[in-house]
Formats: structure tokens, C-alpha cells, sequence
């Protein structure tokens, strides 16, 4: 999303994350693309960083954890290890860019594991210890610095609702939705999410399968607003102390 820059040679490089052994010459390729990523470091990031984040005081991470289930082991880690690098440019007093530049703390950060409707209510505290899990790193350096953190399974827009089905004489929780391939509703078992990080082996192929469902239509509605999962208690956690 280039907005205004779109076209300009300050967006054109490919950053390289290791400097070749032999060294570089100062008009190698190499040399070429460092200068355009510190430029675009510098015109870019930094002015990113001013001109959005220079008044925060509250952050919330959103993580679609299901859908890293679905992708495999490999997609788990990808995501983890962005989620861990994008928070080190916020290192509330610590030496990240955000405070580098400015100077400035936040003091209340919510993890939120969203499609909280996507599983059934009694696997919610499993989707929350697995979040936790999942970046406890982040949560360990925050904590350390003092800032107060939440962990949080919601969903901004409910689109299931809870069911039960009888399975070998067996009743079993399920949810009610219309999946966003179909316009039928389907009651189905979503599966269940653990609570650690499975071991790379255990990532089997077709072992998670949570299936993406269609939001409520608004003429359903009736004015009452849309449905929701525990929005009001991430509301409250980052702005309650506002007003």
C-alpha cells in the first residue's frame, strides 16, 4: 500500500538479512538495496511511526490462530515469529523503535485469538491458554517492563451459534453456521484446540479443520447491534479507565 509514494525508487529494494561473507563493494547490489531499506527505514517507517503511533497509550494484537491450524506447522511458526518481531518495535521503555523515537509507553496490551465463535464456548479457555502460549515471549518482556496484559478469545461479529448432537449416545457441544462456501446452515464439531504448541510431528495433515462461517445478515438484526463474543470485555480492559 504505497499511498503517496506510490512509483517513487524509495519503495524499490529486496532487504537481505545477512551480509555476504566475503563482505560487499559499495556499488555491489548489495550496497544498493542496504541504502534503499535504511532510506526507506527513515522516510517511511519513521513517519509511519509519528503519524499513527505517536498518541498511543493501548494496543491490542489481533491473531487469527485457526486459520495457522489449518496452514500447518510451518505457518504457526511464520506467524509467531512476526507477531514477536513487529512487538519488539514496541518495547515499552526498553530500546524498540517506538520508544527510540518518542520516548513513549503503553501500559495496557491485549492478545485477542479471534473467531472466537469459529469453536465451541467450552474450547475458548483452550483457545486463550494457546494464545498465551503461543507468544509468551512477548508476554514476558511486557510484563517485565510493568504493563499490564490480557489474553482474550472474542469475536467482533458472531457468526454461529452454540448446538448439541448425540454421537454414540453421547451428547456433544457444536456450533451453527453457514459456511462461507454454502448458503445452508450447517451444525457441526469444529474440533478441539490444545492448549500448547503441538510438537512439529503432530501437525498431521487434516488434524484441524475449522471451517469459516458467513456473518449474520443485517436485516436479522432488528436494531439490537450485531452479535458479539466478549467485545465488551476487550473494550473495557483497554478504554474502562478512560471514562
Amino acid at each position: 500500500m504505497p499511498g503517496d509514494l506510490k512509483g517513487a525508487p524509495l519503495l524499490e529494494f529486496s532487504p537481505w538479512f545477512k551480509i555476504p561473507q566475503n563482505g560487499y563493494a559499495e556499488n555491489s547490489l548489495f550496497a544498493e538495496m542496504k541504502r534503499r531499506y535504511e532510506s526507506y527505514k527513515e522516510h517511511v517507517v519513521r513517519k509511519f511511526y509519528h503519524e499513527h503511533f505517536a498518541s498511543f497509550d493501548r494496543q491490542i494484537v489481533l491473531v487469527d490462530v485457526l486459520r495457522t491450524f489449518n496452514a500447518g506447522y510451518a505457518a504457526f511458526v511464520d506467524m509467531r515469529d512476526a507477531i514477536n518481531m513487529v512487538l519488539n518495535s514496541f518495547q515499552y521503555g526498553k530500546s524498540g523503535l517506538l520508544n527510540k523515537l518518542f520516548g513513549l509507553k503503553i501500559d495496557k496490551l491485549l492478545f485477542a485469538a479471534t473467531k472466537a465463535d469459529h469453536v465451541t464456548p467450552n474450547q475458548l479457555p483452550h483457545l486463550e491458554r494457546f494464545l498465551h502460549s503461543m507468544l509468551a515471549t512477548s508476554h514476558n518482556n511486557v510484563h517485565f517492563e510493568g504493563v499490564q496484559t490480557e489474553t482474550l478469545a472474542l469475536s467482533a461479529v458472531k457468526c454461529t451459534q452454540a448446538a448439541y448432537a448425540t454421537f454414540q449416545g453421547q451428547k456433544i457441544s457444536c456450533i451453527k453456521g453457514v459456511p462461507v462456501d454454502s448458503d445452508k446452515p450447517v451444525a457441526l464439531f469444529p474440533g478441539e484446540v490444545p492448549i500448547e504448541v503441538p510438537m512439529p510431528v503432530e501437525w498431521t495433515e487434516g488434524r484441524f479443520n475449522f471451517v469459516d462461517f458467513k456473518p449474520p445478515r443485517l436485516a436479522n438484526v432488528h436494531g439490537t447491534g450485531l452479535p458479539h463474543i466478549r467485545l465488551d470485555r476487550a473494550l473495557e480492559f483497554l478504554l474502562g479507565d478512560k471514562f
